[in-house]
Parts: structure tokens; sequence; C-alpha cells
């Protein structure tokens, strides 16, 4: 049995008082986000790499292929805000300190 007046499960309980989920599923928007801007930042470098070569095929599907990471994570990100900016909200954090 699990005792959640322990200090450790503070941290816990906060975040799915607040957000409805375990820490890790809070933060795990960031971690897609990173990982997504280190692959567009991989593909921006092999698109400059292509221009000097004169390679316009290669530079146009790499920039089809980096709009599309763009916009799957930027809708991921955008998605994950506004479920968590409602549920701070529904739990009385004011409007205007979450979308600031």
């Amino acid at each position: 049995m699990t005792n959640n007046k322990h200090p450790e499960n503070a941290p816990v309980l906060v975040a799915k008082q607040l957000f409805g989920d375990h820490p890790l599923d809070v933060i795990s928007p960031i971690h897609s986000a990173s990982e997504a801007l280190g692959w567009l930042e991989e593909v921006f470098r092999i698109i400059q790499q292509e221009v000097k070569a004169g390679n316009t095929f290669r530079v146009q599907m790499l920039s089809e292929m980096g709009a599309h990471i763009a916009l799957d994570a930027a809708d991921y990100a955008a998605h994950m805000h506004e479920t968590y900016a409602e549920r701070l909200r529904v739990n009385g954090l004011p409007l205007h300190a979450i979308d600031n």
C-alpha cells in the first residue's frame, strides 16, 4: 500500500491534481518538441549542403519533409498546451497567467 503523504509522492499528486496526468506525461510534449527541433536542424544542415551541390530535387524533398515535421510538432505542442492550459484554468489559474 502506498502512502500518499510521503514527500516523494507530493510532486506526482500535485501534477495529477493540476494537470490530470503524471509529471512525466506533462513534460513529454517538451521532449517531443526537442526531438523534432533536432530533426529539423539536421534537415536544414543537409539542405545547405544540397544547395551548394545544386541538387534542387533533394532540396525540394527535404524542405517538404521539414515542413511536415514542423507542422506535426507544432500541432502536437499546441494541442498539449491547450489541454494543460484548460486544466489549469479549471483549477483556478487565471487566464492571463497561462497565456503570457
